[in-house]
C-alpha cells in the first residue's frame, strides 16, 4: 500500500511518466514474482530430499523442449557438445536421452552426485553401460551426434515412466 501511495505521489508530481493504472500493474507484478519466489523457496525448503532420478526427471520436464531431437533435428553451426541440455535419440528402436558427462554433472550438482545417479539408474536398469578391459562397467557409450561419435550418458526414455 505504501509503494502505491509513494508512486502516486511521484506520478502527480511528474516525477514518473506513469498513469496510476500503469503504477499498480507494475506493482502488482512485482509483488506476484516476488510471492512466486518465496513459494518456490519454501518448496525446496519443505522437500530438500528429492531423489536424484526425481532431479533428473525435473531437469528432463522442465528442459526437454530445449533438447535436439536427433532423429529430426540438424546440429546447429558451432554446435557445443559439452554444454548442450540434451539429446533426444532413438537407439535400437528405443528412446533415450543422452548427455554429456559435464551436463550430467551439472544437472546433479557434482560429479559424485552424478556418479550416484548412475549407479541407482543401472540398478533399474535404466542407463546403457558398456564392459571396460578391467572387467568394471562404465555408464558412458559412444552415440552418433551429427558426424562425430563422442561419448554420451545414454539413459532409457523410460525414465520419466518408471517408479
Amino acid at each position: 500500500m505504501q509503494r502505491l501511495a509513494v508512486g502516486r505521489l511521484a506520478i502527480r508530481e511528474r516525477i514518473l511518466p506513469f498513469k496510476s493504472k500503469d503504477l499498480l500493474e507494475a506493482i502488482l507484478t512485482c509483488e506476484q514474482d516476488h510471492v512466486r519466489f518465496i513459494s518456490e523457496e519454501l518448496g525446496r525448503a519443505v522437500h530438500p530430499q528429492r531423489s536424484r532420478i526425481e532431479i533428473l526427471r525435473a531437469y528432463i520436464q522442465e528442459s526437454r523442449h530445449t533438447f535436439i531431437d536427433l532423429n529430426k533435428q540438424r546440429l546447429p553451426p558451432n554446435h557445443d557438445h559439452e554444454n548442450c541440455p540434451g539429446y533426444i535419440n532413438e537407439n535400437r528402436g528405443r528412446a533415450e536421452y543422452l548427455f554429456s558427462e559435464n551436463k550430467l554433472q551439472e544437472i546433479m550438482g557434482g560429479k559424485q552426485a552424478a556418479n550416484e545417479l548412475k549407479k541407482t539408474l543401472n540398478g533399474k536398469g535404466l542407463i546403457a553401460t558398456v564392459a571396460a578391459g578391467d572387467g568394471e562397467m562404465r555408464y558412458s557409450t559412444k552415440r552418433t551426434i551429427g558426424r562425430n561419435r563422442p561419448y554420451v550418458v545414454a539413459i532409457s526414455g523410460n525414465i520419466c515412466e518408471n517408479g
